[in-house]
């Protein structure tokens, strides 16, 4: 009995003591960091990520930017040669006794390649232009299979963006200002001024100084002059640029974007392309300017701007043809690849008359 009594209080003791060590062991700061690692740190990242909002994801459109994206075209891939059209009143592509009188002029012997893609707008954006032009009533919305359209229309006038494709028109019907034009060149930074309402979409176009036009205004027609003193309204064109080459289009046209200003110094109407997201990137070597005039002579290059009537009669082939410039460019067609053309213009001759030509010829060696 007493031997059980002893034995039963050297448990207790033994109990007591161990009590004792575990007390001492919770107590040391090594110990209660580990418990603190492994016990409070997952409850309260469990906590954070129970509060922390879904972060929607973006489509693959809502990352275009009118910032270049370099991405190396595989090795391999077949570079598509464009699709150059005529003009739909020429008979023939076809030049005969042709001259140059085009200063000399370098040209880089190499150029890099792009594919492109729109960059759609914003209707955020969209909502922020048109109040900034005093449009402040709810847009009209439209949703075709082509785009989505949202429309102002107000006194002012109207304003439209095509919210896919990237297109945008603005027309105004208070075309009068305090600020007169007095030549060329202060219409151009008049109308790149105003350019800067539709940022970010308006960055990296410039004036066209070569292609202004003007024109005297009469009841619902325009008639075209020679001059910035002969008439009372301007158009103004602008062009893309890439690495200092402008982008052109069909039919010998580069502009992407047109302002029209009147004399008064009013802005009439603004038609505005975004500049497009370039998506891919190679390289290739280009003809020397020696090489692309050869090439002219033998036939290869084709007429897509040919007299002032872009569809009035039909013209045979000029007699004469005198090239006065020439560029180096970029040609965007239906395929939406950047390929390097030349652009050559000048004046050609039939018929006893002048008239305007430009021919592209490919680049690429």
């Amino acid at each position: 009995m007493h031997a059980r009594f002893c034995c039963a209080r050297e448990s207790q003791h033994i109990i007591i003591m161990d009590m004792d060590k575990i007390r001492s062991i919770m107590r040391s700061p090594k110990v209660l960091l580990i418990l603190f690692l492994f016990l409070v740190v997952p409850v309260m990242v469990l906590l954070l990520s129970l509060l922390k909002p879904a972060v929607p994801i973006r489509g693959a459109r809502d990352f275009l930017s009118p910032t270049p994206v370099p991405l190396k075209i595989p090795e391999g891939e077949e570079i598509p040669m464009p699709t150059i059209q005529t003009p739909p009143n020429l008979l023939i592509n076809r030049l005969r006794d042709i001259s140059f009188q085009i200063p000399d002029q370098s040209y880089p012997t190499r150029v890099k390649l792009y594919k492109t893609a729109p960059t759609p707008i914003d209707p955020q954006r969209a909502e922020e232009i048109a109040d900034s032009l005093l449009f402040k009533n709810e847009p009209l919305k439209r949703v075709t299979q082509a785009d989505t359209i949202l429309s102002w229309t107000n006194e002012q006038g109207q304003l439209i963006f095509y919210l896919g494709t990237g297109n945008m028109e603005y027309f105004s019907s208070q075309s009068n200002t305090s600020l007169p034009l007095n030549s060329p060149q202060e219409a151009m930074v008049r109308a790149k001024d105003f350019l800067k309402t539709f940022s970010p979409y308006s960055k990296s176009l410039d004036p066209a100084p070569s292609d202004v036009s003007y024109y005297l205004s009469s009841p619902g027609d325009l008639k075209k002059v020679e001059d910035f003193n002969e008439g009372d309204t301007i158009d103004v064109p602008f062009v893309q640029k890439v690495n200092g080459l402008p982008i052109y289009a069909q039919f010998g046209s580069g502009a992407r974007t047109h302002v029209w200003i009147n004399k008064a110094g009013g802005i009439i109407k603004v038609s505005l392309k975004t500049q497009e997201a370039l998506i891919a990137e190679g390289e290739s070597q280009i003809l020397s300017f020696d090489e692309a005039k050869r090439k002219i002579e033998e036939g290869e290059g084709t007429i897509v701007l040919y007299g002032e009537a872009y569809h009035g009669n039909s013209l045979p082939p000029p007699t004469t043809t005198t090239f006065s410039s020439a560029r180096l460019a970029y040609l965007k067609d239906a395929s939406n690849f950047l390929y390097p053309i030349f652009v050559f213009s000048g004046i050609a001759t039939v018929e006893g008359a002048e008239e305007k030509i430009v021919v592209y010829l490919p680049a690429i060696k």
